[in-house]
C-alpha cells in the first residue's frame, strides 16, 4: 500500500514536473515570437531594403508618396513659346517669378555645371535610355524609363524605389543645349564614355574648352550591360567641352569623394578634404579621410599632384563633424586660401613653399539641442494623423548648409544642421578682408529652416534659395526628409537685409538636387531623386505694364568685344551697349558649378565702367588680386533692374 502510494507520487511528481518544463518552453517560444515580431514591426523599413537588396523586391506604397504634385495647370510657361504663355500668368510674376512644368531629364543631375558656351554639363545617376520621347508622351508627366542598368523606374516616384545610392553614379553625363529648346534633341547623352566614377567628385571648369572633374566614388559593379572597373576615387579627367571627348588626367595622392578645390593665383589648383568610400567594413577605427591637402603642379612639361603635409588636418578635415565632407573654401589676398569647416574657419598661407594651416575663428554654437515628435490623431478621423516635430535651431553649419561671397571679401552661408538641432534658417556674413581675423555678423533670418537646399547669386546680387528640408532623419523612404520638403524659394535682398518669399513650385528638391544661373537670367532647377528639372522665371524677367498685364521685361542689350583676357587688376576690356539704353551696374558672376548644396567658390562681384561713345563701355576688372583664373557671367543690368544676356568671360 504504502508502495503504490509512493509510486503514484512519484508518477504525480514526474507528470507535473514535464507538465511545468513544457509550459515553461511554450512560455519562452510565446516570448520569443511576441519579440521577434516586435523587432521585425520595428525594423520593417530595413527588411524590407534587405529585401530590396538581396532578392530586387521592390516596395512601394502610393499612400507614402512623398512628391507634391499641384494642379500642373498652374505650371505652364512654355520655355520653347515663352510669348504665347503670357496668356496663361496671373498677374504677379514681377513679384513673385514662375515655374514651368517639370520636365523630362536624362540623369538625376546630383552635379550642374554650366559651360562657357551656354550649355549645362549635369551628371550623377544612370541615365534613363527611353527618355527620348519615342513614345510620343508629353515631357511633362511621369512616365516609366529604362535605365541605363536594364531596371525600368518611374521619373518621379523617387527613392522609394531603390536602396538609397542604388541608382546614383558618375559614368553617365549629359550636355544640354538650352537655344534647342527641351525636347530630345536639346540633349546629348554620353553612355559610360570613359571608365571612372565621378559622382560626388569636384569640377572646375579652367576655360573654353577644359572642365577638369576631379575624385569621386568608387567604380561599383553594373548590373546588365556595364561592367565594373577598378577603384577611381584618385582620378582626374579633363572633359574637352568642343569635341565632347574624356580624358584621364595626373592620379591624386589621396581618395577625394566628397572634397573641395580652389583655383590658385598662379594657374595651380589646390585640392582639400575628401575621404575613401570603399565598402572595407563599418569598422569606424579605420582612418579613411584624406586630411592632407595636394596641389597641381607642372614640372619640366609634367602635372603631378604634389602631397601638402605641412598642412595636414584631422581638426579641420577630419572625421569629427565630417569635417572632410566638401569643405568650403575661397581664394582670399596674397593667394591664400579662406575655409569653414562645421563651425570652425581656417586660413591656409604660405603655399609657394610648405604650407601653413591656422584656426582664426568660429561660428557660435547654439548649443542644448532638444527635439519632440508629437503624432496627433485628428478627432474626427481617428485613422487619420498628424505629425508634428518641435525642436530647436541651431547655427548654419555642415555640410548640408550653402555658402556664397555675395560681395568682394564677403562670406554668406546659411542653413545646414548643427549636431541634435533641426535644420537652420540662420544666415551669417563673413568679412574676410582681414582673413587672419574674419567679423561675423548675424543677418535676417530666412523664412523657413532648411538643409539640402541650393543657393544661386542672381545677376543683381541678390541671393536665391530654394529647396531643402526642414527635417533630415533615416527613414524608410525619407532618408533626407523629403516628407518635410520647403516648397517655397525665397531671395535674400542684400541692400535690404530682407528675404522675400518667392512663387512656390510643385517639385521637391532636397538632397543631391541642384540649382544653376543661366546665361538669360533664369534659373534650371533640377536633380534630387527624379529624372526631371525645372526653370525658374525670376521677377526681374518679367514687368507689369501700365493696363495691369505682365510681360517679359525687356533686356538692355550687351556684348563683350572679346570672351576671353589676361587676369590683370583693374584690367579693362570693351563692351558694345545700345545707346538708348541707360545701364546702372555691370556684375561679374562665377560660372556655376554646384553638387550637394554648396556651388564651388560662387562669387559676385561689381564692375566699375565708362561710357566710350553711344555704343561702347568700358568695364574694369576688380583691382583686388584674390579673383579667380576661369569662367565668369557678365551681366549689364538697366535702370529697372532687367538683365542682359549674360556673356562668357575666361580670365587667364
Amino acid at each position: 500500500m504504502e508502495k503504490n502510494f509512493i509510486k503514484k507520487v512519484k508518477v504525480f511528481i514526474y507528470n507535473f514536473s514535464k507538465f511545468t518544463f513544457i509550459s515553461y518552453v511554450l512560455v519562452l517560444l510565446f516570448i520569443s515570437t511576441i519579440g521577434s515580431l516586435i523587432m521585425i514591426y520595428d525594423n520593417n523599413h530595413r527588411i524590407v531594403r534587405f529585401l530590396e537588396r538581396k532578392l530586387n523586391f521592390k516596395h512601394i506604397n502610393q499612400e507614402d508618396l512623398t512628391t507634391p504634385i499641384i494642379n500642373e495647370s498652374n505650371y505652364n510657361i512654355d520655355i520653347n513659346n515663352e510669348k504665347k504663355s503670357l496668356e496663361n500668368l496671373k498677374g504677379d510674376e514681377h513679384l513673385y517669378g514662375y515655374w514651368t512644368k517639370a520636365f523630362d531629364w536624362p540623369v538625376i543631375a546630383v552635379h550642374s555645371i554650366l559651360l562657357p558656351d551656354e550649355t549645362v554639363l549635369s551628371f550623377g545617376s544612370l541615365a534613363g535610355e527611353n527618355i527620348d520621347h519615342d513614345d510620343h508622351q508629353s515631357i511633362f508627366i511621369n512616365k516609366k524609363i529604362k535605365l541605363t542598368d536594364g531596371r525600368e523606374i518611374e521619373r518621379d516616384v523617387g527613392e522609394k524605389q531603390w536602396e538609397h545610392h542604388n541608382v546614383f553614379w558618375g559614368s553617365d553625363f549629359d550636355i544640354w543645349d538650352p537655344k534647342l529648346g527641351l525636347d530630345k534633341n536639346s540633349h546629348h547623352t554620353m553612355v559610360d564614355p570613359i571608365k571612372v566614377n565621378s559622382f560626388c567628385s569636384i569640377i572646375k571648369v579652367i576655360d573654353s574648352e577644359n572642365v577638369f572633374i576631379l575624385g569621386g566614388d568608387e567604380k561599383q559593379a553594373r548590373k546588365n550591360k556595364l561592367k565594373s572597373g577598378p577603384d577611381t576615387q584618385k582620378a582626374t579627367v579633363l572633359y574637352n567641352i568642343k569635341n565632347k571627348k574624356f580624358r584621364r588626367f595626373a592620379d591624386l595622392n589621396y581618395e577625394r569623394w566628397y572634397g573641395s578645390a580652389v583655383r590658385l593665383k598662379n594657374d595651380q589648383i589646390l585640392i582639400l578634404g575628401g575621404r575613401d568610400n570603399a565598402d572595407l567594413t563599418d569598422n569606424l577605427d579605420i582612418d579613411r579621410e584624406s586630411t592632407v591637402p595636394e596641389i597641381l603642379i607642372k614640372e619640366n612639361n609634367t602635372f603631378s599632384w604634389k602631397v601638402l603635409h605641412n598642412i595636414k588636418s584631422e581638426e579641420f578635415f577630419g572625421r569629427k563633424n565630417n569635417g572632410y565632407n566638401y569643405p568650403k573654401a575661397f581664394l582670399t589676398k596674397n593667394n591664400n586660401v579662406f575655409g569653414l569647416s562645421y563651425n570652425k574657419m581656417f586660413l591656409i598661407s604660405d603655399l609657394q613653399n610648405r604650407g601653413a594651416i591656422e584656426k582664426v575663428g568660429e561660428i557660435p554654437l547654439v548649443n542644448n539641442p532638444f527635439k519632440i515628435d508629437i503624432m496627433n490623431q485628428k478627432p474626427n478621423t481617428k485613422s487619420s494623423q498628424e505629425r508634428i516635430v518641435l525642436g530647436s535651431i541651431g547655427s548654419p553649419l555642415g555640410w548640408n548648409s550653402s555658402t556664397v561671397m555675395l560681395r568682394d571679401n564677403e562670406i554668406v552661408t546659411l542653413g545646414g544642421i548643427e549636431n541634435g538641432h533641426l535644420p537652420s534658417n540662420h544666415v551669417y556674413s563673413i568679412d574676410i578682408n582681414n582673413p587672419k581675423n574674419p567679423i561675423l555678423k548675424r543677418l535676417s533670418n530666412m523664412h523657413f529652416p532648411r538643409s539640402n537646399q541650393n543657393a544661386t547669386i542672381f545677376p543683381n546680387g541678390d541671393l536665391f534659395v530654394n529647396g531643402g528640408n526642414m527635417l533630415q532623419e533615416d527613414v524608410h523612404g525619407d532618408v533626407y526628409g523629403d516628407n518635410f520638403s520647403v516648397l517655397t524659394p525665397e531671395v535674400y535682398r542684400y541692400k535690404r537685409n530682407k528675404w522675400t518669399k518667392l512663387r512656390e513650385t510643385n517639385y521637391r528638391r532636397n538632397y543631391h538636387s541642384t540649382s544653376l544661373l543661366l546665361h538669360d537670367g533664369k534659373v534650371l532647377v533640377a536633380g534630387g531623386d527624379t529624372w526631371n528639372a525645372q526653370i525658374y522665371y525670376p521677377p526681374y524677367l518679367f514687368e507689369k505694364n501700365r493696363d495691369g498685364s505682365i510681360s517679359f521685361a525687356k533686356k538692355p542689350f550687351f556684348k563683350l568685344l572679346k570672351s576671353e583676357t589676361k587676369n590683370e587688376p583693374g584690367k579693362k576690356i570693351i563692351a558694345k551697349i545700345n545707346n538708348i539704353e541707360d545701364i546702372s551696374k555691370i556684375s561679374m558672376i562665377s560660372g556655376g558649378s554646384i553638387t550637394h548644396s554648396q556651388p564651388s567658390e560662387l562669387k559676385y562681384m561689381e564692375l566699375k565702367f565708362e561710357k566710350l561713345n553711344d555704343n561702347k563701355l568700358s568695364v574694369y576688372l576688380p583691382e583686388a588680386n584674390h579673383v579667380n583664373d576661369g569662367f565668369y557671367l557678365l551681366f549689364a543690368i538697366n535702370s529697372k533692374g532687367s538683365p542682359s544676356l549674360g556673356q562668357s568671360l575666361i580670365l587667364n
